[in-house]
């Protein structure tokens, strides 16, 4: 397995990581870490009334990785067996480690920053290549707890079996030990932490080659550890008498026991753990059929509710049928049915039509195809700009009468020069207010923005999606349309809890989700793609809001499971459930994944790929889709449309704004690394911009190139925002300016020497090209030294990032600026040329 990634090493930092079984004491373990001076930076997941009142110290960039590859591989956090690493195709893999190495290097550049996630247990094959990768100085710390008070808690709060909990212990346990023999390590008793917090602080400071804080210390152990974080204490002598758990469980937690009250590692805790690593090894065929049996299980389970509640329901209506024998004898269309559908709607916000309709029953509008608009969000990062910018142009190619239809909401972060991208195109822009806790629910503040307008429909969109044809042909007149889950996510004891404590007294009927023969209720949609009725759109509008309000008043089941960000999608199914919102599936051609492999069990043969659904680990360093599923020729025409679209619609803020804050690696291209940089940076040197005076760096991009020289009365201009932010950082004695490529150039004060490396070979226009040539012509005093294109090639043709309009020497000649222009130099497919005033 190819583990190389193209990583900056950090110029300094280390990382502690504390591994243990979930219940360990790893928060407490991870919080004393600031005692110690490690950081835990500001992005941790909330605390949890009742589970975690402290909090769990855990970083969520790197809690949603570890949630997403759990997924990728089938897996959840409580499962005993093989997780699925090696289910995961090797460019999605590569992929997550890559989203990993820059998460962690942003996270640990010139600090000590301590990390926790129970399920980097788990994950330690995954994780250690890209400790390696990045050349961080990394500790481990071992959190130990004896396993009954685990198991204690694990059935109190998940109501976890004996046997499951004790299996789970060496699940966690055994690869903590193995993946870290040889590395540098602490191992931390829970118990003794609450027993005698500085004589553990303090050994561990010893072991881990890191000094004591006092204060913090002293303010770890009076303000937050207390006894009530202590619910039981046992000893190893205590398992003996307890047959669920496996003796190897005994021998293990003795062995530990010794080692945190000795501090040293002796032969019996090597022998207990290679006990447990075979003991693993050779459950794991059973563990397999366990699993596969507790789903099947689980759908049987389901299928006998539904058949019971249907039952019931069956003789409910049969009940109203003979006590309304005028509605039951007319006809279809009838005055008498028309009015109590209407009365329905009037009392409940929706007709009583079924919660679920089959997938191929969607009601098709392309002959009757009235006002469709559509809608997404763009929030502060600048993935959402340009996956946004792009979604917005196919829907206005594929699916819209008019580019004021694509409606774009904004939260209050969004810049204005974002906003005028989307401007520019023909959109509707609006300002947008966070919903609810302002993370995962903001799209529901949506329909209030177009609830004023005047159309038939309206289809709320990721922006991580892209129309390769008309999605209108998939909307229904009288239903809200949207695709079942890809995966059984939140799985269906999470949803009957759920349902449970809404009043939900009849569960849905269950059907299978997209990607897996796997359970899901009717009704538990993808958020990704809602079509949804005018005469929908203000009751959905009230009940999702309802919904989404309660859920967050009682997150504890989805906080319990690690599941929070799915708060949107299940009070979309509360609402459709509970408030009977008429809901028909879409087929899997209107909401189409392809970041993963998957049956795509809802798509209808009889149509192609209208929507894809690709997910931010799909693209590129060139912005383009490259999926990680392994496609069929079906799937990969549809991405060659898409990309098509992309190349065709090249705008450059968008896109240098998502490189350097998602590809700080690639920079500003091939150009700008490696051995072109020295080169480029060499020349520079040769040129005199050491002795120049003042200097114009135009397009200066991250700084990566010029940031080291001794450059006097520096001025760099560039149009990614992202990219300036960098440069600041990395020069902050020197001067910058965001320009905005849409608007007239700033008149500056000519510089000695002006700089300009591969930025007018990616002008879209050649309007945007001569004005370009101009500003430069007109901001250089002395001399200019510039790159570009000096004929065009087949293959620069076939690069949609990249334009020719006439050879560079001639266009500033034409300038009447410069009195010579030599050329200097070259590298990759451009030419260098000098010109002197």
């Amino acid at each position: 397995m190819n583990y190389s990634m193209n990583v900056a090493l950090p110029t300094s930092g280390k990382l502690v990581v504390v591994l243990g079984m979930h219940r360990s004491g790893t928060s407490a373990i991870t919080r004393a870490m600031v005692a110690l001076g490690a950081e835990l930076g500001d992005r941790l997941l909330p605390p949890l009334a009742g589970v975690n009142d402290k909090g769990f110290f855990e970083d969520y960039d790197v809690f949603q990785i570890n949630h997403e590859l759990l997924e990728a591989g089938g897996a959840q956090w409580h499962t005993v067996g093989d997780i699925g690493l090696a289910r995961i195709p090797q460019p999605q893999l590569d992929a997550f480690r890559k989203r990993a190495a820059d998460t962690l290097r942003a996270k640990c550049a010139g600090r000590t920053f301590a990390l926790k996630d129970p399920r980097l247990a788990r994950l330690m094959p995954f994780w250690q290549p890209v400790f390696e990768q990045i050349g961080l100085q990394v500790a481990y710390v071992i959190a130990v707890r004896n396993p009954i008070s685990v198991v204690s808690s694990l059935k109190k709060r998940d109501n976890m079996s004996e046997e499951q909990g004790y299996a789970l212990w060496l699940a966690h346990v055994v690869p903590s030990l193995l993946e870290t023999k040889g590395k540098v390590r602490a191992f931390v008793d829970y118990d003794r932490m609450l027993d005698d917090p500085a004589g553990e602080l303090s050994r561990l400071a010893s072991r881990l080659d890191m000094p004591v804080n006092a204060a913090r210390a002293d303010e770890f152990a009076r303000s937050f550890l207390s006894e009530d974080l202590r619910h039981s204490r046992f000893t190893a002598a205590d398992l003996s008498g307890i047959q669920a758990a496996p003796s190897l469980v005994k021998t293990l937690c003795a062995a530990l026991e010794t080692v945190c009250r000795t501090g040293e590692e002796d032969a019996t805790l090597q022998r207990a753990l290679e006990s447990g690593r075979q003991f693993l090894a050779d459950i794991e065929p059973l563990l397999r059929v366990y699993q596969n049996a507790g789903l099947l299980n689980a759908m049987l389970e389901a299928a006998k509710v539904a058949i019971l509640e249907r039952d019931k329901r069956i003789t409910e209506l049969q009940q109203q049928v003979s006590s309304r024998p005028a509605l039951a004898q007319a006809p279809a269309g009838s005055p008498i049915v028309a009015a109590a559908m209407a009365a329905a709607a009037a009392k409940n916000g929706a007709a009583p039509q079924p919660a679920m309709a089959p997938a191929g029953s969607i009601t098709q509008i392309a002959a009757r195809r009235g006002r469709t608009i559509f809608s997404f969000i763009v929030d502060a990062d600048p993935k959402f700009a340009y996956e946004g910018y792009h979604l917005a142009r196919s829907l206005i190619q594929h699916s819209c009468n008019s580019a004021t239809d694509v409606n774009v909401q904004f939260t209050k972060e969004v810049g204005t020069e974002t906003r005028d991208v989307f401007r520019r195109l023909g959109c509707t822009l609006h300002d947008i207010e966070r919903f609810g806790d302002g993370r995962y629910c903001n799209k529901i503040a949506q329909l209030a923005n177009l609830h004023q307008f005047d159309f038939d429909h309206v289809v709320l969109l990721d922006t991580d999606m892209i129309a390769v044809a008309d999605l209108r042909p998939f909307l229904s007149e009288n239903a809200l349309v949207a695709k079942v889950v890809d995966f059984p996510q939140p799985p269906l004891p999470v949803l009957e809890e759920i349902g449970r404590a809404a009043g939900m007294r009849n569960l849905p009927p269950v059907g299978t989700v997209d990607a897996a023969h796997a359970p899901t209720y009717a009704g538990n949609c993808n958020g990704g793609f809602y079509g949804i009725p005018k005469a929908l759109a203000e009751g959905v509008d009230r009940s999702w809001r309802r919904w989404a309000q309660w859920l967050l008043e009682n997150i504890e089941p989805l906080a319990r499971n690690n599941m929070a960000q799915h708060v949107d999608q299940v009070s979309m199914w509360l609402a459709i459930v509970m408030d009977r919102i008429p809901y028909s599936a879409a087929p899997s051609n209107v909401n189409y994944y392809v970041h993963m492999d998957g049956e795509h069990r809802y798509f209808d043969s009889r149509s192609n790929i209208a929507l894809l659904h690709y997910h931010d680990v799909s693209l590129n360093v060139l912005g383009k889709l490259e999926p990680k599923a392994q496609l069929n020729e079906l799937e990969r025409r549809a991405v060659e449309a898409a990309n098509r679209q992309i190349g065709a619609g090249f705008e450059n803020t968008t896109f240098w704004n998502l490189r350097y804050a998602h590809f700080p690696e690639r920079g500003s291209g091939v150009g700008s690394r490696g051995e072109n940089l020295r080169y480029k940076r060499e020349l520079l040197v040769q040129q005199g911009i050491e002795r120049a005076e003042s200097v114009l760096d135009v397009g200066c991009g991250d700084l990566e190139m010029i940031r080291g020289l001794a450059v006097q009365n520096y001025l760099g201009l560039d149009t990614s925002r992202e990219a300036l932010q960098m440069a600041r950082r990395a020069r902050p004695d020197w001067e910058f300016l965001h320009i905005d490529v849409s608007k007239s150039q700033p008149v500056l004060t000519p510089r000695q020497m002006a700089v300009c490396f591969e930025v007018l070979i990616h002008q879209p226009t050649e309007a945007d090209y001569r004005k370009l040539i101009d500003f430069l012509a007109r901001s250089t005093a002395g001399t200019l030294i510039v790159s570009g294109y000096v004929g065009d090639y087949d293959e620069r043709k076939r690069n949609s990032m990249v334009y020719f309009y006439e050879p560079l020497d001639e266009s500033l000649r034409k300038t009447g600026k410069f009195a010579s222009i030599q050329r200097i130099g070259s590298h990759s497919d451009v030419v260098v040329l000098r010109c002197d005033v």
